[in-house]
């Protein structure tokens, strides 16, 4: 055998290797395609769901209030601070009110938020110290410009301030016991006359032995009325007060007040006074008791609920 032929044969052999080299490479490329195409709706669906987070984060945080204020007061003394008066330059209340009470060594807060298109909010709320005067808490989150507080309190108290910056503002107020004699000062209350559009005033009547204590209250439509929060505590034989009261053009008011029973069950009343259409109440309350209701007619109007044994 030539030297030739041999480098012949060679050669188709190099070619044949090559060949099969080529297949087995066009194999293994065919095979990547196909498990990509199985893999990529997973794939696709782990980042629909991102996309999908990512939407709902921003919908929430697009939900917010353009401005909102929570206020925490901690109180570092001893004596039982009382709600005197509280109320809103501007924006609404959360469902969370200042509270009547906030007893000595304790904490409590409440907040407000905005409700229109490009505004703020700001209120005031006064709480007096037992015979030691009154503490008035001001808050003010604009839409434009900084925010800006204040805290007065009875000579021999401090108020010190931290927080409050933010368009989604928390303030922390802590009033600390005092150090002298505290100059006595006359609790400020009002209410005003309701100018809205429509309002509801609540007078809620406790005929039975029970305490009663509020365990949520919250507006689907308006806002609270000056200095007319839903009650802590109903206790025996009284009553409570409240009032809400539209607060945009061509608006109602519309809200639900609860509470407890202790060991018997809850009561629940709702108002509804839009601005079109009838008025409508609710009252549930436990087995054996029963609530009667009075009035409630109007656009400016007072309904009675008398809640009774038997």
């Amino acid at each position: 055998m030539s030297a030739t032929t041999e480098f012949r044969r060679g050669a188709r052999r190099e070619t044949r290797a090559a060949r099969a080299s080529i297949r087995a490479r066009k194999t293994i490329a065919v095979s990547a395609l196909a498990v990509a195409a199985v893999l990529a709706p997973a794939g696709t669906s782990s980042a629909a769901a991102a996309t999908a987070d990512t939407t709902a984060q921003k919908s929430a945080a697009s939900a917010q209030s353009a401005r909102s204020t929570r206020v925490n007061v901690v109180n570092n003394t001893s004596t039982t601070m009382y709600r005197n008066y509280s109320s809103l330059s501007h924006g609404v209340w959360d469902d969370a009110t200042p509270p009547e009470t906030i007893e000595g060594n304790r904490s409590a807060y409440w907040g407000s938020h905005s409700s229109g298109m490009m505004t703020g909010t700001e209120g005031d709320a006064r709480y007096s110290l037992g015979d030691g005067g009154e503490v008035s808490f001001h808050w003010n989150n604009p839409y434009v410009g900084g925010n800006s507080y204040s805290c007065d309190v009875p000579a021999g108290y401090s108020c010190s301030r931290s927080g409050g910056g933010g368009d989604n503002a928390t303030v922390t107020f802590t009033i600390s016991k005092p150090w002298g004699a505290a100059a006595a000062r006359a609790p400020k209350s009002g209410t005003r006359a309701a100018s809205a559009a429509r309002s509801t005033h609540v007078t809620f009547q406790n005929r039975t032995s029970s305490e009663l204590t509020r365990t949520s209250s919250s507006l689907e439509h308006g806002t609270w009325s000056e200095n007319l929060l839903p009650p802590d505590r109903v206790y025996p034989m009284s009553n409570g007060i409240w009032q809400s009261e539209s607060n945009g053009f061509m608006t109602g008011t519309q809200g639900k007040a609860e509470y407890n029973m202790f060991g018997i069950g809850s009561v629940s009343i709702s108002w509804n006074n839009p601005y079109t259409g009838s008025n409508s109440y609710s009252c549930s309350v436990p087995v054996g008791y029963t609530c009667r209701r009075d009035g409630g007619s109007g656009d400016n109007t007072a309904v009675t609920f008398t809640l009774m044994k038997g």
